[in-house]
């Protein structure tokens, strides 16, 4: 198991870690929250690489960004300067304490693969894709300068060491302006914009009207929610592509919320009126609002992450939206030509011979028939769902069919065998071009005289059919 209470405590330890806590602070600065903010811009700089044409290994990015968060939870006590001036001249010592990490951090880790994943990054055993870790890098950097700029500055304009830290923030960040998205940032492009207003989120607390110990964020919630979508992926066998959705769906999930504050759930659900009018304008002020300050092609993918985002949907090669009611409706219509027939034709190129014919069957696939004329099958095995007489007129004489009666008729009496064979013959109707068989395959436990039985009455009745 993945996701365990023990995980999710020492993350939600996130919300009590106070960043910052030896400055003049006008607001609770928080460890979660800031690394929520450096997700949220790790994303737009890795969104700015892959448009020039860089490969971005957002698994990566991802792990790094929780794994950073649980170190930084566990040496919450050692100030950022310090952390820097250990990793840089004495390596020794940095491998000891990230050793020290791993031992506190390993407890609340049950399954083996991410304790590994775990140990790797905080040992440096396996380092990050460099250009990735770059972009982590960057964001963490910003997300510090933000928070220096924002609220530490303006609060402690004549404090000790402000305007070093302010110079020593500058220096890395000029180290990482090889990005584009840094370059945007760091002269307030409409992308800065977007990064200040998602940074509005960590001041806007969730449940405000509830007395809590400690108090979350809408900021720090939302990766929160991003991390656990993350973790249940991976228990699933997720593909990346799903993975890279669950988790950056869970952390942009509440984005409209910058724009319109976190109307409570009781509230919102009082009345479907209310509900459907807060949805609404919520939509309206995120296109308003949100949408100018990303680049265009991004906004379809932040529609998809903010909108409705507790459904089943996809986007589709037009880049429109498209909600769907079940998993099995997204693999016929979305996933088929693009994840099996390909594979499909190649194995069929591969193994076919002159005068040999190929027979394809695949359960299921009705919904298809038109594409699989393409795969080089001589002949279509149906199985039992599918009407013949459709699937005739579909095919148009491209491949020959093979099937289908129920395979479950075979254990009825003779009769009713035979009435099903009759019925699976007169489906397809008369003319050449279909080799009778069951519609899948035939169950263990099917008396062999009804099978043979079966034979039989296909002999006796098909000259009719010709």
């Amino acid at each position: 198991m993945i996701v365990t209470v023990e995980l999710l405590k020492e993350l939600f330890k996130g919300f009590t870690v106070q960043r910052w806590n030896d400055k003049i602070r006008t607001v609770e600065l928080l460890e979660i929250d800031k690394h929520a903010h450096k997700m949220f811009i790790a994303w737009c700089l890795g969104k700015y690489e892959e448009q020039a044409g860089n490969k971005v290994n957002w698994h990566d990015i991802i792990k790094g960004g929780i794994f950073e968060l649980l170190r930084r939870i566990i040496i919450s006590d050692i100030k950022s300067p310090i952390f820097y001036k250990i990793k840089t001249d004495f390596v020794d010592t940095f491998l000891k304490l990230n050793n020290w990490v791993y031992d506190k951090i390993e407890k609340s880790i049950t399954n083996e693969n991410l304790k590994t994943e775990a140990k790797n990054y905080l040992l440096d055993i396996i380092p990050l894709d460099p250009f990735s870790n770059k972009i982590l890098e960057a964001a963490h950097i910003y997300s510090s300068y933000w928070e220096f700029m924002k609220i530490i500055k303006p609060a402690n304009p004549e404090g000790y060491q402000i305007n070093q830290i302010e110079l020593d923030l500058l220096g890395m960040i000029d180290s990482h302006l090889d990005l584009i998205g840094m370059r945007k940032l760091i002269t307030r492009r409409p992308l800065a914009d977007f990064i200040d207003l998602s940074g509005q989120l960590r001041f806007q607390i969730r449940w405000s009207q509830t007395p809590r110990l400690p108090k979350t964020s809408v900021l720090g919630h939302s990766f929160f929610v991003a991390i656990v979508s993350y973790l249940f992926s991976l228990e699933n066998s997720s593909s990346p592509k799903r993975l890279y959705n669950n988790f950056f769906g869970g952390l942009f999930h509440d984005l409209p919320e910058a724009v319109t504050r976190d109307i409570i759930s009781p509230v919102k659900t009082s009345s479907i009126e209310f509900k459907n009018l807060i949805q609404h304008i919520e939509t309206n002020l995120a296109e308003k609002e949100i949408m100018p300050l990303i680049e265009e092609s991004w906004q379809t993918e932040i529609r998809y992450f903010t909108h409705d985002e507790f459904n089943n949907k996809i986007i589709d090669k037009d880049k429109n939206i498209v909600r769907i009611e079940t998993i099995d409706e997204m693999n016929q219509k979305y996933d088929f030509e693009e994840f099996s027939l390909p594979y499909i034709t190649k194995i069929i190129s591969s193994i076919k011979r002159k005068n040999e014919p190929v027979i394809f069957f695949a359960k299921g696939v009705h919904y298809d028939l038109a594409k699989l004329t393409t795969s080089g099958a001589d002949v279509l095995g149906l199985d039992w769902t599918s009407d013949l007489s459709k699937a005739r007129a579909v095919l148009e004489g491209k491949t020959a069919i093979q099937g289908n009666m129920d395979p479950t008729v075979l254990y009825a009496p003779k009769e009713k065998i035979k009435e099903e064979v009759i019925r699976t013959l007169s489906s397809y109707g008369r003319g050449s071009g279909h080799i009778f068989n069951l519609g899948h395959g035939i169950l263990p436990d099917v008396d062999p005289e009804n099978a043979k039985a079966m034979v039989n009455f296909v002999k006796e009745e098909s000259p009719r059919f010709k």
